[in-house]
Parts: C-alpha cells; sequence; structure tokens
C-alpha cells in the first residue's frame, strides 16, 4: 500500500505528469538512469555511482537493466530473510553479487568510496556515463574505470579499465541475469525472447576465461517470478598484464524484442586499433547499420582517416555506405569525412542527423 492514502492523493487535485527529461543524473544520491520511456517495454539501465550509504553494499559503479518488459541484469538484492538472511554478509552484500568488476575475487571498500571524474551526457541518441573509483586501491594497488554508451532503443556498450602495477591479478567481470544464456562464441544468448545477447569482441576468447554459474537473487515484484531463486551468474576472467591498455573488457548488452528483425548471428562487435592508449574504439554492425563508438579523453586526435575530434565520446551511425547521425559528448571540434566540419565556441555535446 503507498504511504500516503490513494484517497488523500485524489483530494489534492494533483494530477500526475510525464516527467520532462527521460535519463537523469541524480548527483544528490548519485545514481544514474538512462531511460527510453514510461511503459513496461522501455529500454532502462541504473547506475549506482554512490557511497556506503547508498545501502551498505559493497558495490560501486554496477548497473541493472529492464528491456521489453523484462530484466536483463539484476543485482542479487536480499534474501528471502531480508537483513537477517544467513547468506546476507557472504554473499547479498558481495561485489561478486553485483553487475560490477572484482579485482582478487575480493570485495571492494566502499566506505568514503563513489565513483569519480565523472562524466554524463543525455541527448536525443545517446546517453554516455563515465568514472572511475578507487575502492581496490588500498589493499590491490588497482582503479577501475567504467564507461557506458547507451545507443537508444538499441544497446548498451561498457569498457572496463583496470590500472593496476601488478601482473597476475584475477580481473572478473560480473553479470547477474534471470534470464537463461547458452554460450554460443563470443556471445551468451537467451533462450528467452524477448531475451538479450551479451557479447564480447571475438579476439577477446582467446584472453577471457568464460565462468557460468548460478547464484541466489532477490526478484520481488517481477512478474511470474518468485521472490527468490538461483539465476545465471556470468563471469568474464582476465589476469592482470599491469598494461592498462590490455586490462580491460568491452561488453556489448542488446536486448531482443519478440518482434526483432535481427538474429542474434547478425549482431557483429568488434574492437578496432586505436591511435593512442587512451582511446577505445569499438564497432557494432547489424544488416541495418554500422556504429562506431570511440570512447576517447577529451584531446584533439585524428581516429580514422575521416574522423577527427577533440571529444570523451562519439558515436557515428552508417547506413549502407551513408554517414547517417552522429553524438558526441564535450566536444569543441568534430570532422567526418566531408559531411560534417563544426567547430563550437566552448565545449558541449553535439548531435546531427
Amino acid at each position: 500500500a503507498p504511504a500516503i492514502p490513494l484517497e488523500t492523493i485524489v483530494a489534492t487535485g494533483l494530477r500526475p505528469r510525464t516527467p520532462a527529461k527521460e535519463s537523469v543524473l541524480f548527483p544528490d544520491s548519485k545514481y544514474a538512469v538512462m531511460r527510453t520511456g514510461w511503459n513496461p517495454e522501455s529500454y532502462f539501465m541504473l547506475i549506482n555511482y554512490g557511497p556506503f550509504a547508498n545501502h551498505a553494499h559493497y558495490d560501486i559503479l554496477d548497473f541493472e537493466i529492464f528491456a521489453n518488459g523484462i530484466p536483463l541484469a539484476v543485482d542479487a538484492g536480499i534474501g528471502v530473510k531480508g537483513y537477517s538472511d544467513p547468506n546476507h554478509t557472504t554473499w547479498y552484500k558481495t561485489s561478486a553479487a553485483h553487475n560490477m568488476v572484482t579485482v582478487d575475487e575480493a570485495d571492494c571498500v566502499k566506505r568514503d568510496i563513489e565513483g569519480e571524474g565523472l562524466i554524463w551526457s543525455a541527448q536525443r541518441s545517446t546517453d554516455y556515463f563515465r568514472a572511475w573509483h578507487k575502492g581496490y586501491q588500498r589493499y590491490h594497488d588497482a582503479l577501475c574505470r567504467r564507461d557506458i554508451a547507451f545507443v537508444r532503443e538499441g544497446y548498451w556498450v561498457i569498457i572496463d579499465q583496470i590500472q593496476t602495477p601488478h601482473a597476475g591479478k584475477k580481473l572478473d567481470w560480473h553479470l547477474h541475469t534471470p534470464l537463461h544464456l547458452q554460450r554460443r562464441g563470443a556471445a551468451f544468448v537467451s533462450e528467452e525472447i524477448p531475451g538479450a545477447v551479451f557479447r564480447i569482441p571475438d579476439a577477446d576468447t582467446t584472453t577471457c576465461r568464460f565462468m557460468q554459474r548460478t547464484a541466489p537473487a532477490d526478484l520481488r515484484g517481477i512478474p511470474g517470478e518468485p521472490e527468490n531463486r538461483d539465476i545465471d551468474w556470468l563471469t568474464l576472467r582476465k589476469r592482470a598484464v599491469a598494461d592498462s591498455t590490455r586490462d580491460r573488457f568491452a561488453v556489448l548488452i542488446y536486448p531482443l524484442a519478440e518482434s526483432a528483425k535481427v538474429g542474434w548471428k547478425e549482431i557483429g562487435f568488434e574492437e578496432l586499433p586505436a591511435p593512442d592508449p587512451a582511446v577505445r574504439i569499438c564497432r557494432v554492425k547489424t544488416p541495418a547499420f554500422s556504429d562506431l563508438l570511440i570512447f576517447s579523453d577529451g584531446q584533439m586526435r585524428r581516429f580514422a582517416p575521416d574522423i577527427e575530434g577533440d571529444f570523451h565520446f562519439a558515436w557515428f551511425r552508417s547506413v549502407g555506405e551513408t554517414a547517417h547521425q552522429v553524438s558526441a559528448v564535450g566536444m569543441s571540434r568534430l570532422v567526418w569525412g566531408d559531411r560534417i566540419d563544426t567547430r563550437l565556441a566552448e565545449r558541449s555535446d553535439f548531435e546531427h542527423r
């Protein structure tokens, strides 16, 4: 039941209104929301970059995702008996029980730790989030950075970079989903439709170890689900080589609707050579489009023969051989072939169709 009785709400004469913005940053509570709409089928991601006080779990820069009316990624939540559950401290609170990166299978330090170096952008075509945290700095001498790019009504690309001078550390990328996943080469594909494809670049299969397990999760409020059950727990593991250009993960999360016109075999994801260690370039390709996603540091660079700029992130969509759309974050200059040559008086976000 609502905290305020429904008749009291009705008596005020206030009418609910759809919020003016869909994707929003909440700097006080330190959550970020990426959203495409307000119906159950809308794409939705919640990102937590806040301190221990948020909910006293050992999670930071973790996320949850819903799309096409179903959950694609959730964290473990709390046990059947709530905070009195016998597994509360041994599982539900742990870092590994959340959709995040862990170092040497340890829980991160959370007190006085929050996302730093925040970059946030919400535009018509894309949303973008970047932050880093030092939850593994004190005991593991490692800094973790996460970039999340959302191509609205399309997919998410998540880039994680771990900076450590120590080779051999276990670097684990965790995902928890109520979907039932089957491995298909570099991809994990849900048995269910609607569902999702979780994919890494083909080249990463030689450096990544795949672990697929199950673990308990709180599913209260999700139609057709019990309060708590074991769900799929996917872990991608790399061994650190003390090189931040290689101690990284790139993951594509591509929701599939019941009416999806693309099959998982038609979804391509690759990482392309970059001109500088500070840059990462990914391509997502389907029969309908070819997308180039460039993650950079705001320095002026030439990223490809026909692309240069000083953005932090940019998304370029081509349809066939034709430039179709571009979205850039924090730029003052952008060149894309002979179609776009834009200069701004000061750094800003930019979109062009």
